[in-house]
């Protein structure tokens, strides 16, 4: 059942009674919403009529996952459509209140991906495992901007988060996010959220003891690359840590990453003046790169930039016997080498 498609799925719940309940459940499972410029396009707007008309079918709802064209202009009135139908499909009967709002609890929902920000603020997920939630392109409406920043706080703070396992935000301010909001972390992957720096900084002293993976890629106000790696201080049994910081004025330490080399599988650390130029990365020496392979024993993906000019001279010094992969970070395209 888990590697049907919606239609297969359909064929199943209507042709084979033993197996109706089953496809029913995962045919409902995730709502998919895909709005296009003129609207929801005609499979959305059946599934939307459908979830209004057979209340029963709401109940296997665990994911929500809503997409739009990239060169949609979201505005209020598409907002206020969209949310009608959600919030009369998600809401149970049992209200909150949150600060001087009455909100609805939607429980049950495990998921929710977001491609375009937030439509309304009206709904707690109080079960969510899984956030991504990303904002496409500038909009210059002033009622969004303050959309935005109501919902970003309602989301983050005012919903109950204890089960939240992985955490995707693009271009967010993160800035008022507790980490104590979140303490069952897995997986925390920040692109580009504003106030990046100041919940990593609270971050260092409220780490999940469950994270395993960070990826962030920002730019550094301070040039300091140290409020990204003061977490790992504290952090546990950390696997993969990406780190695509611009802004900077030198390399990312390893020095609080040694103490995760007997548990990292993926260490992707790229440090540079200017975000869009390669030519302005900061590069690792061979010897840092040694020091690297020596601590990470169980290391199986490696992403530096590494000034390998002097390479051959000190390649069968540096490297006797070692056979790994890694990339190196070039003016063009990263290039996956072999050392031997």
């Amino acid at each position: 059942m888990n590697y049907l498609n919606p239609s297969d799925l359909s064929s199943t719940a209507r042709c084979c009674k033993r197996f109706h309940q089953l496809a029913i459940g995962k045919l409902y499972e995730t709502l998919r919403l895909r709005i296009r410029i003129y609207g929801p396009d005609d499979r959305t707007a059946k599934v939307l009529c459908t979830l209004q008309q057979y209340p029963h079918l709401r109940e296997p709802l665990r994911h929500i996952d809503v997409r739009f064209d990239e060169d949609l202009l979201w505005t209020q009135s598409h907002s206020r459509l969209l949310a009608i139908p959600l919030m009369q499909i998600l809401k149970s009967d049992a209200g909150v209140h949150d600060g001087n709002r009455a909100s609805r609890i939607a429980p049950g929902i495990r998921s929710y991906r977001w491609t375009a920000g937030y439509t309304f603020t009206g709904l707690v997920f109080p079960d969510l495992e899984n956030i991504d939630c990303k904002y496409i392109g500038p909009q210059n409406l002033e009622w969004l901007r303050w959309h935005l920043t109501y919902s970003a706080g309602n989301l983050l703070n005012s919903a109950a988060l204890c089960h939240l396992r992985h955490l995707s935000l693009t271009s967010i301010d993160v800035a008022a996010l507790q980490p104590t909001r979140v303490s069952r972390l897995e997986l925390l992957e920040l692109n580009d959220c504003a106030g990046a720096e100041v919940f990593l900084d609270e971050l260092a002293d409220e780490v999940p003891p469950s994270l395993r993976v960070m990826r962030v890629t920002a730019h550094s106000k301070s040039g300091w690359p140290q409020p990204y790696t003061a977490w790992l201080r504290s952090a546990q049994n950390i696997e993969s840590i990406t780190l695509c910081i611009s802004g900077l004025a030198s390399v990312i330490p390893l020095d609080d990453i040694e103490a995760h080399g007997s548990t990292l599988r993926t260490l992707i650390l790229d440090a540079r003046r200017n975000l869009l130029d390669p030519a302005s990365v900061f590069a690792y020496s061979p010897v840092d790169l040694r020091r690297v392979v020596d601590m990470c024993c169980q290391l199986q993906t490696l992403g530096m930039p590494v000034d390998l000019r002097d390479y051959q001279r000190q390649r069968s010094e540096l490297f006797p016997g070692v056979n790994f992969r890694f990339c190196i970070f070039g003016d063009i395209e990263p290039r996956r080498r072999e050392v031997k």
